[in-house]
């Protein structure tokens, strides 16, 4: 089926024409481009991770879990008591650069500073974006790798050591970062 337009213009019929090829081929496309990823990650994937290795408390390599907030007063708190008491991982710190807010952030991340040892509050004065406040962030980070967590996410439990697993496997040499599904 073609569709020809004749308004009259000739700059318009293009516009439409082009308009309505993206329409229909848009779902074609995108679902190619689906299946491909999905081919790609199932064949190619080098580094799946398939089995994970406990590690003892004594060698847990020190991360920092870098949460970058801008007026989280509704999640903030009970995201840093997920993430303080529910972690299976023993040697780590909570770094939360708080990005200019002008809500209760600041006065309730105070507060939890003074109930848990591991957590430091970096305070920005002029919100500068989320960027800014975790590349400020990187440069107090004590762990040897970073968490990069939103204020409102818990990750899992089990997280940072099989996010350690990564870093230690034998062929992770070129391995520099991982992300979660």
């Amino acid at each position: 089926m073609v569709v020809n337009f004749d308004t009259g213009f000739p700059w318009l019929d293009t516009f439409l024409t082009v308009v309505l090829m993206i329409l229909f081929t848009y779902p074609i496309l995108g679902g190619f481009a689906w299946f491909i990823g999905v081919i790609c990650n199932r064949f190619l994937f080098r580094y799946r991770q398939l089995e994970w290795i406990p590690i003892p408390e004594e060698i847990e390599p020190m991360i920092t879990i870098m949460v970058p907030a801008h007026n989280e007063e509704i999640v903030i708190e009970d995201t840093i008591h997920y993430v303080m008491n529910n972690l299976n991982y023993s040697n780590y710190e909570v770094l939360v650069t708080d990005d200019g807010s002008t809500d209760q952030t600041p006065v309730i991340l105070d507060r939890l500073m003074e109930q848990y040892p591991n957590l430091r509050v970096l305070r920005i004065e002029k919100n500068q974006g989320k960027a800014h406040a975790f590349n400020i962030g990187v440069g107090f980070a004590k762990g040897e790798l970073i968490l990069s967590n939103d204020a409102d996410t818990v990750p899992e439990s089990d997280a940072l050591w099989k996010y350690v697993n990564y870093f230690i496997r034998q062929d992770s040499i070129n391995i520099s970062a991982i992300t979660a599904n």
